[in-house]
């Protein structure tokens, strides 16, 4: 088994711990309960947990189909045994990539994406019943990178809600559950039916790849010294060349904390390329870690920016783009992301540091403009 396959199994081994407690308060005359899940009956919510169970249990042998045959039971009891014979699965596996329809995905990232639906879903089901516990926060923390991975912007609205704002101080767990959409008080979602599944995700997922989460995996907690990234030959101050490294390698508190301390000693001309920058790479990491609120603060601060040609506005338009990806605006997002490539054409020594084509072609797939996808 792979060091990074060793430790997504790690985390999936203390999601299932966390959500088979909450599995075991489970009662019949619950499953008509509301849950967060906008559209979801708690009956509901534990059929869709069932057939993931169920298709990531099957991935192991290095298939999954999809559509699968369906879940066939609800009660909470039948979902522990099926949560112990995931975990059973997963640490005698060894498949490097799992076959999904006529795609592949890497181990990795589907036991990854396996351990963010149990924790979250396991929380639901405890908003529901009434005996939920909070997410522990080091298992909260070491998801959050994932989900910020996973989550495409195309997800919001199908499987999950927009992003809601939170503090920056928030604990981890608050802050997972905001990026993915959920109300940490009052009443649960209105039941309305949506039935979307866990398969459904899978061949998503395989299509993005998402390789950064074999990157978050790869090292253990605290390490310091991440593998170096392509470093743009543009960046010319070297505690950003840092920072923005460590950002794309997946390192986002580490980067956050760089960028703080840079706009603090105030070394970064505000009117240079590099302010702009900075300002963008830290939109980039908050919306990583779920901090909705202090992205939107920051890309206001980006206003002065949005005019000026070349790079500068080049990169404001590409971070505002994120932002409104995030706030599922694909129409806002499709016209930042092809200004900034505008802009990054009269500029091209910084077109590393503005990859617009992929932001521009998700909008488009999301206003249903395909072959305009097609063709960036």
């Amino acid at each position: 088994m792979s060091t990074e396959l060793d430790r997504a199994v790690e985390l999936l081994d203390r999601s299932l711990g966390y959500t088979r407690v909450v599995l075991a308060d489970v009662t019949d005359h619950q499953l008509d309960h509301p849950t967060p899940c906008a559209g979801w009956s708690l009956k509901d919510l534990l059929r869709h947990m069932e057939d993931a169970l169920d298709a990531f249990t099957e991935a192991a042998g290095g298939v999954v189909e999809v559509p699968g045959p369906g879940p066939a039971t609800t009660g909470g009891g039948a979902l522990q045994e099926k949560a112990c014979a995931l975990l059973g699965a997963w640490s005698r596996a060894e498949p490097t990539a799992v076959a999904v329809g006529d795609l592949e995905l890497a181990s990795p990232v589907l036991v990854a994406a396996a351990a963010l639906e149990i924790t979250v879903h396991g929380w639901d089901v405890g908003q529901a019943t009434g005996h939920g516990g909070r997410i522990p926060e080091d298992l909260a923390r070491d998801l959050l990178p994932v989900a910020g991975r996973l989550v495409d912007p195309a997800d919001r609205g199908v499987r999950f809600a927009r992003p809601r704002p939170t503090a920056a101080e928030a604990p981890y767990d608050a802050r997972l559950l905001a990026f993915l959409g959920r109300h940490l008080t009052g009443p649960p979602g209105r039941v309305r039916g949506n039935r979307d599944t866990a398969r459904a995700w899978l061949p998503s997922l395989a299509l993005m790849q998402a390789p950064e989460v074999a990157d978050l995996l790869s090292d253990p907690p605290g390490d310091t010294a991440p593998p170096s990234a392509p470093r743009p030959r543009a960046l010319l101050h070297s505690g950003l060349a840092r920072a923005w490294e460590q950002a794309r390698l997946g390192q986002v508190n580490a980067a956050l904390a760089a960028l703080a301390a840079l706009r603090l000693t105030g070394e970064i001309d505000p009117d240079s390329t590099d302010a702009v920058l900075l300002l963008a790479t830290s939109i980039d990491c908050r919306l990583a870690r779920g901090d909705l609120g202090d992205a939107l603060a920051l890309s206001e601060e980006l206003a002065p920016y949005l005019e000026q040609p070349g790079a500068r506005g080049a990169i404001a338009h590409h971070a505002r783009g994120e932002v409104a990806s995030a706030l599922n605006e694909p129409d806002l997002a499709a016209l930042h992301f092809t200004t900034a490539g505008q802009r990054v054409a009269a500029d091209i020594g910084y077109a590393d540091l503005v990859p617009w084509r992929a932001g521009a072609a998700l909008a488009a797939v999301r206003l249903r403009r395909r072959p305009e996808a097609a063709a960036l």
